[in-house]
């Protein structure tokens, strides 16, 4: 048994540059790091091997091995999400649009006069005029309001670095089964992490609390008119958002394994396993922006999406090695091995087909095709109809028997009723073979050096038959828009109903489903 502990201290001098309006509009700066963040991890480990063989009639154990171990673990420092507080502090830049014919109020306007007599005087765009620069003055009012309502990114001062659980038990042994043969190598494994301090990313100006709530129950956050009066003190529209990264105490993944291996004198091999994942998270943490990690995260609630299954969780997964090696001639080698693998399809959701305007202005949400699509009551006879849901009605010519066939196909219906599942739903499974082949010969120089010829066939399935070894996914951010939505009088209307383009269709990578050859050549010496 072995026990000990690591303890990180993080120092960070540089700060993001601060900004004012943010500290005002939260009572933090945004020029937080993780200057001083520290943990503690501690370890325990074991491994045991007793002296113990047992029979089972005609199944025999032998070279029994036990080990384990828990501990807490934080990896990495967050520094590239750390970093989008240095890059978007919504004070380092400010932009100014003239346009022909109008007065515009960062341009003409903030100049006593029209976008035009600004754009006249601009003769080429290495030396920009006088009077396009003076639009540029930090202390003009109007820079002032752009930088005012300018959206930035933060840290919460209570942010700690990421820290997870983890704990493993394997179970390993000999097997000798019978007439099947001895010495096959088993071991089951469990593995399972829970997160202490996970990522999260909530959007401030949208507000901590919903200030209404949509006909299915889900919040509302400000929209553009409270948004624009949140940030300027007086009636305006705003859109932007104020992302802060912050922590989850939510979140963990488990998985079971079982794998069987064995060795055979006439140079055959082979190896099998099977792995079940159980994962979930709050948010996946997908992207290096701030921005993308909020919007790309299919929810209903987008302050508080709440736990789900990870975009990253393979539910079922085997594996399948076959090799010969056999020396053909002298000492080179002569190998052929077969590798397959079927898994589980990755999960998606379903989500409303929105852009990002439309959804600020219904949702409080600045991002598209994220929010999660409510599945409408069904009748007595299980389908959806103009009048089976009191909360949903639809536009003119909405075709509700396509509508119903597709709810039914891939499974909505039985969340009926309800705000669909975060990755509820799973692309097919996939099935993929490859097989190498390679060919040792002596290179004579130096003594025993060798030379090894290689082919690798991956995908080779798909090179027999291009309906096999195909993959078959929603692909990034794993979402399926079906329908449009609009909210009025406390109903959703629904609108412009269209099967999701990628649900189970070609992925968009199509190099992950065609069949590729490889040659190579290696000298070992």
């Amino acid at each position: 048994m072995t026990a000990g502990f690591r303890y990180t201290r993080l120092s960070q001098d540089d700060k993001p540059l601060a900004n004012p309006y943010f500290e005002s509009r939260y009572g933090f700066s945004n020029s937080e790091n993780l200057d001083g963040k520290s943990v503690f991890m501690p370890r325990l480990s074991f491994d045991w091997r007793p002296d113990y063989e047992a029979n089972f009639g005609a199944v025999g154990v032998s070279k029994l091995r036990v080990t384990g171990g828990f501990g807490l673990f934080s990896g990495g420092a967050a520094t590239v999400w750390v970093s989008n507080s240095f890059s978007n502090t919504g004070v380092l830049g400010a932009s100014v649009s003239c346009n022909r014919n109008l007065i515009s109020s960062a341009c003409g306007l903030a100049a006593g006069t029209n976008d035009n007599a600004i754009l006249s005087q601009v003769t080429n765009f290495a030396d920009l005029p006088t009077a396009l620069e003076a639009l540029l003055d930090p202390t003009k009012p109007s820079i002032v309001n752009i930088q005012r309502s300018a959206g930035a990114n933060g840290i919460d001062p209570s942010f700690e670095p990421i820290q997870t659980w983890k704990s493993s038990l394997t179970f390993a042994g000999d097997l000798n089964l019978g007439w099947l043969g001895d010495n096959y190598e088993f071991s089951v494994d469990y593995l399972r992490g829970d997160v202490r301090k996970g990522i999260l990313w909530k959007d401030y100006r949208g507000g901590l609390a919903p200030i209404a709530f949509a006909p299915d129950g889900r919040p509302i956050y400000r929209r553009n008119a409270e948004r624009g009066l949140f940030v300027s003190g007086v009636p305006s529209s705003d859109t932007g958002s104020d992302l802060i990264l912050t922590n989850t105490d939510q979140g963990f993944q488990q998985a079971w394994a079982f794998s069987l291996s064995k060795s055979w004198d006439s140079g055959f091999d082979g190896s099998f396993s099977y792995t079940l994942t159980d994962a979930k998270d709050v948010n996946p943490g997908t992207s290096s922006v701030a921005f993308s990690n909020w919007a790309n995260l299919a929810t209903a609630d987008v302050n508080n999406p709440g736990l789900a299954t990870s975009n990253y969780e393979i539910k079922h997964s085997y594996k399948l090695r076959l090799s010969w090696t056999k020396e053909l001639w002298d000492d080179n080698k002569t190998n052929v091995s077969l590798f397959m693998e079927h898994r589980s399809g990755l999960p998606y959701s379903f989500v409303y087909n929105i852009s990002g305007s439309s959804s600020m202005s219904i949702f409080g949400d600045g991002a598209s095709n994220r929010q999660l699509f409510y599945v409408p009551q069904v009748d007595s006879s299980g389908n959806v109809t103009l009048t089976s849901d009191p909360i949903v009605t639809y536009a003119t010519g909405f075709n509700m028997a396509a509508f119903n066939e597709y709810l039914k196909g891939v499974g909505l219906t039985d969340h009926a009723g309800k705000i669909s599942p975060r990755n509820g739903f799973r692309s097919d499974d996939v099935t993929r073979f490859d097989l190498r082949l390679s060919q040792e010969l002596p290179a004579f120089v130096p003594n025993g050096a060798k030379l090894k010829l290689f082919a690798d066939f991956i995908n080779i399935g798909n090179m027999l038959n291009d309906e096999w070894g195909d993959l078959r996914m929603v692909d990034f951010p794993y979402v399926a828009p079906i329908v449009g939505v609009a909210l009025s009088g406390g109903k959703y209307t629904y609108s412009n109903f269209q099967p999701a383009v990628k649900t189970l269709s070609n992925s968009d990578a199509p190099n992950r489903s065609l069949w590729q050859v490889k040659f190579g050549l290696k000298y070992s010496f």
